[in-house]
């Protein structure tokens, strides 16, 4: 099935109301500078005011993630206030985390964050959720052509990224995914944990995601008629081209069968070869399989 805000080749889905945003990211760095006299004049002045402009211009060209604090002296537990570590370090953003951490490392969420942007992901990485919970009181989703903001988590470039720690990401209603993966060379992997998104838990536009476990379902309903059909999805021309694909080898989903699903057409089997989709359990009325 399409991403519903790219194109729409199959019947209309229920329609996002969030309403616009500007853009939280343009702030001013420079004012105009008044003039100034000193009596002091002369070219070894002029030299000084060119130092100082000099330093000033290096200062602000520091970008935000190197001044990105890191804390070796936090005995973690209770009293952490971070929200992430990777071994004895530890950040204050889940982001500066992932940013500061060398492929192959663990980073680990200390607390419950609520992010106003994507968590992004493009190198390997192993997202330790601790049984910590990851979700949004603001809004997420933006889909222009300058950005794409889809998910709490997003997979891009050569990222390839593992969830475990049985953690929950999930989303504010009628706004975004729990993750999303987005180019062709991105993979995910999600041992355990539970995804609450809005029509897709994980949408995958390109690349590859495993599920070993998990519990999926999702807030906002595609219909009436189909309300889970499709909580994992890929873009249907990438699924088509075999750029982007889902292998389900465990986990358990509400009202939404991986091995028989219309997500990219009727029948659609995400399972992997010799694993089934059975009905796990019925409560409510709803059907978890």
């Amino acid at each position: 099935m399409e991403n519903q805000h790219k194109t729409r080749d199959k019947s209309q889905k229920a329609v996002y109301n969030i309403g616009d945003f500007e853009s939280p990211r343009a702030f001013h760095l420079w004012g105009t500078p008044k003039k100034t006299t000193c009596a002091i004049g002369g070219i070894a002045m002029k030299k000084m005011l060119a130092l100082l402009l000099t330093l000033c211009l290096l200062a602000g060209l520091v970008p935000l993630g190197a001044g990105a604090t890191e804390d070796t002296s936090c005995e973690g537990g209770t009293k952490c206030t971070h929200a992430a570590a990777i071994g004895d370090k530890h950040y204050e953003t889940l982001q500066g985390a992932i940013d500061a951490a060398t492929p192959g490392a663990t980073v680990t969420l200390c607390s419950n964050i609520d992010p106003s942007d994507p968590i992004t992901v493009s190198k390997t990485l192993t997202l330790d959720l601790a049984g910590h919970k990851i979700s949004n009181t603001t809004p997420i989703w933006i889909n222009t052509e300058d950005e794409k903001h889809w998910s709490l988590i997003r997979v891009s470039g050569e990222g390839n990224l593992t969830i475990t720690g049985n953690g929950t990401l999930e989303a504010r209603e009628d706004d975004c995914y729990a993750v999303d993966l987005y180019d062709t060379t991105s993979k995910c992997t999600i041992d355990n944990g539970t995804f609450i998104g809005n029509i897709h838990a994980v949408y995958v536009s390109n690349g590859n995601l495993t599920v070993n476990g998990g519990t999926f379902s999702v807030k906002q309903k595609y219909s009436v008629e189909y309300p889970n059909e499709y909580v994992l999805n890929c873009y249907d021309a990438n699924y088509r081209n075999e750029t982007a694909s889902i292998t389900v080898k465990g986990g358990t989903f509400l009202g939404f069968n991986p091995q028989n699903c219309r997500a990219e057409g009727e029948d659609t089997n995400f399972c992997a070869e010799g694993y089934v989709g059975v009905i796990e359990k019925t409560e409510d009325e709803n059907t978890y399989y």
